[in-house]
């Protein structure tokens, strides 16, 4: 499944590897540095959200506010 993310600095795609209550699993290059707040749109859903982690060619990102059903 694919997806957009959005940020103060950068906007793109992204691929999602998975999804959980409390955090979504993507690939792409470059996304960002941990802490960078971010815009998902997802399956036509948006949630905001956090870069937990990153390591250049993907990241985890904590879902501060909304919701992702499949």
């Amino acid at each position: 499944m694919t997806g957009r993310f959005t940020s103060s600095e950068k906007a793109g795609e992204i691929v999602i590897r998975d999804i959980s209550e409390t955090g979504i699993g993507v690939a792409g290059p470059n996304l960002g540095e941990a802490g960078r707040a971010m815009q998902l749109e997802v399956n036509g859903q948006t949630v905001l959200g956090e870069i937990a982690w990153s390591n250049g060619q993907g990241a985890g990102i904590r879902i501060l506010k909304g919701e992702v059903s499949l």
